[in-house]
């Protein structure tokens, strides 16, 4: 596959994501506005894609590590997470989505992610890791080598309880041998207290 191959297919999964509309656990009972958020790892997350928490976190400001399978060669990985909007709000804009340890080549790198949604439901945040082309690759993103990305959540206004994040079940991963593979990512349980 050509490195404008590649290119071409990234924009088309990402179109795919912006086109399309399992996860969050634990809650504690309604009551009054909340102020922080408590993030819950998932648990079984050997062998598969999970979102797990980042000991830079603070109650404030919570930043999510994406995973990957140990073993895994990767050029990339697509992803798709949703949040109640009351309770959550996807951080660093505009791009939302900040590269992390394992695709280390500024060569043909992106790392972007996009918000929709409106009103007071839920927003999707659809977002890509990925080197452009075949060239580079990651030879392994299990967890022991590092993080794929990082994602950030800041508490929302609304009132105390589960923020409901969820793998939107649109994720894929690029390897170098050509077609995206599907994948679900293991979400643990968000609550604004």
């Amino acid at each position: 596959m050509s490195r404008h191959s590649l290119a071409a297919l990234a924009g088309l999964l990402l179109t795919g994501l912006l086109a399309c509309g399992g996860g969050g656990g634990g809650s504690i009972p309604a009551g009054g506005a909340g102020t922080t958020l408590t993030y819950v790892n998932p648990t079984g997350t050997s062998g598969q894609y999970a979102l797990v928490l980042d000991p830079a976190s603070t109650s404030s400001s919570l930043v999510l590590d994406l995973v990957g399978p140990a073993g895994t060669l990767a050029v990339g990985v697509t992803f798709s997470f949703t949040v109640d909007a009351a309770r959550a709000t996807w951080g660093n804009a505009p791009a939302y989505v900040a590269n992390g340890t394992l695709f280390t080549s500024s060569s043909g790198l992106i790392a972007q992610g996009w918000v929709t949604g409106t009103g007071t439901g839920t927003r999707q945040l659809q977002g890509i890791v990925s080197y452009q082309g075949l060239a580079n690759y990651v030879s392994d993103i299990g967890p022991a080598q590092g993080v794929i990305c990082r994602l950030r959540l800041t508490p929302g206004s609304g009132t105390a309880g589960s923020a409901n994040l969820q793998d939107s079940g649109l994720g894929t991963m690029m390897d170098n041998g050509g077609a995206p593979i599907p994948i679900r990512i293991l979400v643990g349980s968000l609550t604004l207290d």
